[in-house]
């Protein structure tokens, strides 16, 4: 499956777009080092391509140092996070990593409905 997901990623042309969910599946069949090579090659042709590859990964599925490692092929890092506040659940954004924008880095709450989709809070709280 590794193989076939490099190769069809990387056969695509100009302007392409990527969605893989996840690489949970990928970390569990093959060995870790395959696994960010395929990585750093989808993400090379990606650049030079001027596509985009979204890839999610589930918290806690693999060590702290490969996470690391991902983070540091990715150009973007996003969180979904769920948080309980007494007995409402609140749902969180956060922005580790926007490459080359550092100021750019913030955690949005939202909500998620049928109708309009993922929907960023307007309202600014202050802690």
């Amino acid at each position: 499956y590794l193989t076939d997901l490099a190769m069809t990623v990387t056969s695509l042309g100009h302007y392409y777009r990527v969605a893989i969910d996840s690489m949970d599946f990928f970390f569990q069949r093959h060995e870790p080092a395959q696994v960010l090579s395929t990585m750093r090659l989808m993400q090379t042709h990606t650049q030079d391509n001027r596509g985009l590859l979204f890839i999610t990964q589930s918290t806690g599925v693999v060590s702290s140092a490969l996470e690391s490692e991902m983070a540091s092929i990715a150009d973007i890092l996003l969180d979904f996070e769920v948080h309980q506040m007494g007995t409402e659940f609140e749902t969180r954004l956060t922005i580790r990593k926007f490459r080359n924008r550092p100021e750019n880095m913030a955690m949005i709450a939202f909500r998620v409905t049928p109708e309009e989709g993922i929907t960023p809070e307007t309202v600014e709280r202050i802690a």
